[in-house]
């Protein structure tokens, strides 16, 4: 009744274990990661970027940042006289590098117009191009303020007269009349707009 156990033989080598059957396929895949992510990271990457900076290279973004002035490296005599020469070229004079205007912005205020119960909203941004940046200042300044003053202006408006578009102007001067009393220097705000204006 009692099973023999066999002993190896002593000249025999012994059998050999195998690797389970997932282990391959985990090794390939980490494998192929790997390699995907060299690929994307040298290859695609570098490509898709190229689309989102309108086709400058960083050599280009450091040039550009070296005329304007800034600290980059390369930034030398050389390359401001050619800026001042491609200024002038365009007929700009000392204005053609002149930089655009300060800006200002309230991003995503949410408000529910009058009349919709709550059912409705609005999603606002406000972009107030400004003549100087003493006046971004004094509107960061009053930051609060002149955000719950647009809440209340805009949301005292129904649903009719937010979808309307022929009303965004005379509402965008209306903002800035607002916001020129608060800040007490309405002439310093020389043009609201909405970058973003979505009614659901």
């Amino acid at each position: 009744m009692a099973e023999e156990v066999s002993a190896p033989d002593e000249g025999a080598e012994p059998k050999k274990k195998s690797l389970p059957a997932f282990v391959l396929p985990l090794v390939l895949a980490l494998v192929g990661t790997g390699a995907g992510g060299f690929v994307g990271a040298t290859v695609v990457g570098p490509k898709l970027t190229v689309g989102f900076t309108g086709g400058l290279t960083a050599a280009d973004v450091g040039a550009h940042a070296s005329a304007k002035g800034g600290h980059g490296e390369g930034a030398d005599s050389t390359d401001e006289e050619a800026s001042a020469e491609g200024a002038e070229a365009k007929g700009g004079g000392e204005h053609a590098d002149a930089a655009p205007p300060p800006l200002y912005t309230i991003s995503d205020l949410v408000l529910n117009p009058a009349g919709s119960g709550g059912t409705r909203f609005l999603m606002l941004s406000v972009a107030f191009d400004m003549k100087d940046s003493a006046g971004v200042e004094a509107l960061k300044q009053r930051d609060a303020e002149i955000k719950d003053a647009v809440l209340a202006l805009v949301g005292g408006k129904t649903v009719d007269q937010l979808s309307e578009v022929s009303a965004r102007e005379p509402l965008k001067v209306e903002i800035r009349d607002l916001v020129g009393r608060i800040t007490r220097k309405p002439k310093s705000i020389k043009r609201v707009s909405f970058p973003q204006f979505v009614i659901q």
